[in-house]
């Protein structure tokens, strides 16, 4: 199982139990005939949520001409230990890019808007409907060692609301990779980390097992740990042709809906700046 939870007798794992108290009512909408469903905002669903599983998918225009298309992710649910519950997608985040800006500028430092859509239940044609929920923002950024490194912006927009949650922030590392969670004051509340020396990294592409994941540890500013992310590879022919690299994720109990959204944001800022060109290094200055 993972993440793993040391627990004590009679202590409540991660995530059991939460997020049902002094949640707003939810408003019901009618789809079909004598059908009915409930009808959550992005910050409802983050709240009950345990755990969240996210899956990138490449289009095969890329995969057959090198040619930089918009990232698309979608995001699931998971239990506490980060093993997926549900195939019913609950976020879609998408890539809002300048197509001169992908093909020209390396990954890790390209400028985007990221689009969060809170995914409500399946219209006429099987098409799921759905509104913005969050946006991200990454300005470009000319990095060189401790300056201006790159960051990412977190809002929520949904329902009319414009709240700034925080920003994801990559500090100068030269032992690891290290991204930085800053709330809305700008202060440090989570810092994740993952060693240079896993296989994951190590043998990036390699069809062994042990090769395909890469684990990054949740620890607070007074360095005790949350919890563990893990990233692993769909493998060979899937990274191809489809499905990419997925991250997962187990809450604790003590996060906010708020803090959650920000962990969404800084796996995808993850991904772009140490995964989204398997064919160059993944460590930036």
């Amino acid at each position: 199982m993972y993440p793993p939870q040391q627990q004590q007798q009679n202590q409540q794992p991660f995530g059991q139990g939460y997020g049902q108290q002094g949640m707003p009512n939810i408003q019901m909408m009618p789809m079909q005939q004598n059908a009915v469903v409930a009808i959550q905002n992005g910050l409802q669903k983050l709240a009950s949520a345990q755990g969240i599983f996210i899956e990138q998918k490449i289009e095969v225009i890329e995969a057959l001409t090198g040619c930089q298309t918009p990232n698309v992710y979608k995001v699931y649910p998971t239990d506490v230990n980060g093993i997926q519950i549900s195939d019913q997608t609950i976020f879609k985040c998408k890539e809002l890019s300048n197509c001169c800006v992908r093909q020209c500028l390396a990954p890790n430092c390209r400028p985007f808007d990221m689009a969060v859509t809170n995914q409500q239940g399946k219209l006429n044609y099987g098409q799921l409907s759905g509104s913005t929920f969050i946006q991200m923002q990454r300005p470009f950024r000319c990095t060189c060692y401790c300056f201006n490194r790159p960051e990412l912006s977190v809002t929520v927009v949904e329902n009319g609301m414009n709240q700034y949650l925080g920003k994801i922030r990559e500090p100068f590392r030269c032992y690891e990779l290290c991204v930085e969670i800053e709330d809305a004051a700008g202060n440090i509340k989570f810092i994740i980390s993952g060693s240079l020396c896993q296989l994951g990294f190590l043998c990036m592409g390699c069809p062994y097992q042990s090769c395909q994941e890469l684990t990054f540890e949740v620890k607070n500013p007074a360095g005790e740990l949350i919890t563990r992310i893990l990233k692993k590879s769909a493998g060979c022919l899937k990274s191809c042709f489809g499905k990419t690299d997925n991250f997962t994720i187990g809450f604790p109990p003590s996060l906010t809906p708020e803090d959650k959204a920000l962990f969404m944001a800084a796996i995808l800022l993850i991904d772009y700046m140490y995964f989204e060109n398997k064919t160059e290094s993944p460590i930036d200055l």
